[in-house]
């Protein structure tokens, strides 16, 4: 998962320069619609593939296998992993009968619908707020300053959701914010903000909230959540782009801009939202760290090399956060409670123990399972199984 929140990161780390060339032709609110319509209508062949591949799992699997891999009827053993104590993970009873395919991923339903309302709203308004941004600051600049949606990331997981921050955490949270702080200002004699600054800060709050909001959809379909946020929230910005008059741009701008969509948000927030079930909101915005940097790369490569002490003093602070970042650990005993719900999962994690004869436990699948109760040590993330409070 720790490639999967790398790759997304440098997908979206060359959206800001590629985005601030085509902004010469396209407007930044409709550069903000055509990049997530990127991304959705991207995803959406691929959620329908998907939906096709597990219907004909479906109909072509046994139809005597029970939804915990047994037949019908049958109980199955327990286990334990590493140094655990108490009851082992068991699978439901009584389930209705169905089948696995390994790629079967967990479907989003109509209880999400008010999350993911609230998840497009202020999905769209980021969007919006760092396009005006990107359009106002440099290309360089507007990357490293993409960083600071690490630490409102951080800082509203800890206060809102109850994340365990830790020290070195706090202390990377402190480095990058003050190299935000440095970046946004056009010059220590001025000390004047630069007109893109705020408005990318801005945006980095609202998409700190709205990774908080996206790690309680993590245990869904990310192509299907992907499609859900692309779409809804390139209406909403293209809504915008048409009440602002801002629709004037050439076929080939904006179909190389939904191309981008595609790749720096649709491919990019899939996997994102893949680390998230894993690694939890803040950590995953942890390794998303390296985003600016690629940026910062493809800027200087399309736009040239303009090396001020004070870009270069805040490029060796947001390095220095991002190693602080990186080097975080936390492993201590912890209780798991009793909990029945549906995600995707492998055997192999030391928290799924329920049987499935004949499948490999390496292989990811999803259906509703139980987990016992039990108390166990060993490094782990604040994903959907690690949300314990601490002192």
């Amino acid at each position: 998962m720790v490639a999967a929140a790398v790759v997304s990161a440098v997908f979206y780390g060359i959206s800001v320069p590629l985005s601030k060339m085509l902004m010469d032709d396209v407007s930044s609110s409709l550069m903000s619609a055509l990049l997530y319509l990127g991304a959705g209508a991207g995803m959406a062949p691929l959620v329908a593939a998907r939906v096709l591949a597990a219907k004909r799992a479906a109909r072509d699997a046994a139809p005597g296998v029970a939804s915990n891999g047994a037949a019908p009827g049958s109980t199955t053993g327990s286990a334990t992993s590493g140094n655990a104590s108490g009851a082992a993970h068991e699978a439901p009873a009584g389930t209705a009968p169905r089948a696995h395919a390994p790629a079967a991923d967990t479907s989003l339903t109509r209880k999400e619908i008010p999350l993911l309302i609230v998840m497009v709203a202020v999905n769209a308004a980021s969007a919006l707020l760092m396009m005006y941004g990107i359009s106002n600051a440099s290309a360089a600049n507007a990357s490293l300053l993409g960083n600071f949606e690490i630490a409102a990331t951080a800082v509203i997981a800890t206060l809102l959701f109850k994340e365990d921050m830790g020290r070195r955490l706090a202390c990377a949270i402190a480095v990058i914010t003050l190299s935000c702080a440095l970046l946004s200002f056009e010059g220590a004699d001025a000390l004047t903000l630069s007109t893109g600054s705020l408005p990318i800060l801005g945006a980095c709050v609202l998409w700190g909230l709205e990774n908080n909001i996206t790690k309680a959809l993590s245990d869904k379909d990310p192509l299907q959540l992907t499609c859900v946020k692309g779409l809804g929230s390139g209406a909403c910005a293209l809504a915008v782009a048409a009440a602002l008059g801002q629709m004037d741009a050439s076929l080939g701008a904006c179909a190389l801009a939904l191309l981008l969509g595609f790749a720096s948000y649709g491919l990019s927030i899939a996997l994102y939202v893949r680390a998230q079930r894993t690694l939890g909101a803040t950590r995953t915005g942890n390794y998303y760290a390296c985003a600016p940097f690629a940026g910062v790369a493809f800027s200087w490569l399309f736009f040239g090399f303009n090396l001020t002490w004070q870009f270069a003093l805040g490029l060796a602070l947001m390095l220095w956060g991002f190693w602080l970042t990186l080097s975080t650990s936390h492993n201590h005993e912890h209780t798991h409670p009793a909990l029945r719900h549906e995600h995707m999962h492998a055997h192999d994690d030391g928290h799924h123990f329920h049987a499935h004869p004949g499948l490999d436990p390496h292989v990811a699948h999803a259906h509703p399972h139980e987990h016992a109760a039990l108390t166990h040590a060993h490094e782990h993330t604040p994903d959907i199984h690690h949300t314990h409070a601490h002192r």
